[in-house]
């Protein structure tokens, strides 16, 4: 009688486990283990036991090993402000050169931390600096998946509706539970700009969100990103327990990163005229480099197959080629420290010609 009743318990467990979706199937995989710990503390010298269990219900040993990984990408659908988000990071180009803080504080989330004290953070700092990439590195690291604040979900033009949505908003983050991480991007575009805004609904909005992200005592990963934090209240920034700035990417981190997307797409390059480029881009003092550029000179390249110095030269300067005219683009690249060979490369000719072409009396002005 008691093996019959066990052979039917087995079954029982098979049948939900064959005729489940991907979900329930980790849900079975999950109190499966709660009965192999159960087996562990009360059957000495179990082993055997266990394997036959896994074996009659037909789970992989691997998929039990994973399952409690698993369940961390199980998206909430039942929201009203947040949104998931696909976190589309597969190569990780544009990191900040302190990373290694940032894996040692991944270490403690992945440790349970937030469960004790909520991670409010703010990131900011100039556009293309490596904000979104970041936070997609925390999640990819920590196993999250990304739960996104739009702020049409959030902003109203009916007076008060606002407040209303910033307490849908902690409902919303209730729900995540831990789960997720929540990204408010763009914050000072919900907020509004503290400079223009001086009047009674505005300072409403601040304090509704102000009380929304204290309440938020533990059990929750909050990131919100801004372009210029000059925008926003100095009352809202100290709410957030960590913050931290990219406003500018170095001449290294930016040379490194390009080559490593150049060589990802399989795009020809010469290092010795990248790096002459860059250095003269340091040296005229132009802040322009930001990882936006990075994109689109690779894009333009794949796309339309434009020259790679050529554009980096035009993302980063303000100069335009004028194909109708090399003489003058080549004397220009002359005059500002380009020697044949890097001009042959830019424009795309041949070093006789550009030699022509510098030679010529032709009258050029600067």
């Amino acid at each position: 009688m008691k093996n019959k009743i066990n052979e039917l318990f087995i079954d029982a467990i098979k049948n939900i486990y064959n005729n489940s979706d991907e979900k329930n199937k980790i849900i079975t995989i999950m109190e499966v283990k709660k009965i192999l710990a159960i087996i562990d503390k009360s059957i000495p010298n179990a082993d055997s036991l266990k394997r036959n269990l896994i074996n009659a219900i037909g789970i992989n040993r691997v998929e039990i090993t994973n399952a409690k990984k698993i369940t961390k990408h199980f998206v909430i659908s039942d929201l009203d402000i947040l949104e998931n988000i696909e976190n589309d990071m597969e190569i990780i180009n544009y990191l900040p050169p302190f990373i290694e803080k940032i894996n040692y504080m991944i270490s403690k989330l992945n440790n349970g931390l937030y469960k004790e004290v909520s991670l409010k953070m703010l990131i900011y700092g100039k556009p293309g600096t490596g904000k979104t990439t970041l936070i997609k590195y925390i999640s990819k690291k920590t196993g999250l998946p990304l739960y996104y604040v739009k702020s049409a979900n959030v902003i109203s033009s009916f007076l008060g509706d606002t407040q209303k949505n910033f307490e849908k908003l902690k409902k919303d983050i209730e729900k995540v539970d831990g789960k997720g991480i929540v990204l408010i991007d763009e914050i000072d575009s919900i907020l509004g700009d503290r400079n223009t805004a001086t009047n009674d609904e505005y300072r409403k909005i601040i304090g509704a969100f102000n009380i929304m992200l204290d309440s938020i005592k533990k059990n929750a990963i909050v990131i919100s990103i801004t372009n210029n934090v000059k925008l926003i209240d100095s009352a809202i920034t100290r709410r957030f327990n960590v913050k931290l700035e990219l406003d500018y990417v170095t001449k290294e981190e930016f040379e490194k990163a390009l080559i490593n997307k150049l060589k990802q797409n399989n795009i020809m390059f010469d290092k010795i005229t990248i790096s002459k480029i860059i250095k003269l881009i340091e040296a005229k003092n132009v802040h322009n480099l930001n990882y936006s550029v990075i994109d689109s000179i690779v894009e333009d390249n794949l796309f339309f197959d434009n020259n790679i110095y050529s554009s980096l030269f035009a993302n980063t300067f303000d100069f335009k080629f004028n194909y109708d005219n090399l003489k003058s683009d080549t004397k220009k690249l002359e005059s500002i420290g380009f020697n044949t060979t890097d001009i042959s490369k830019i424009l795309d000719l041949d070093r006789r010609t550009v030699k022509n072409k510098i030679e010529s009396n032709e009258i050029y002005e600067k």
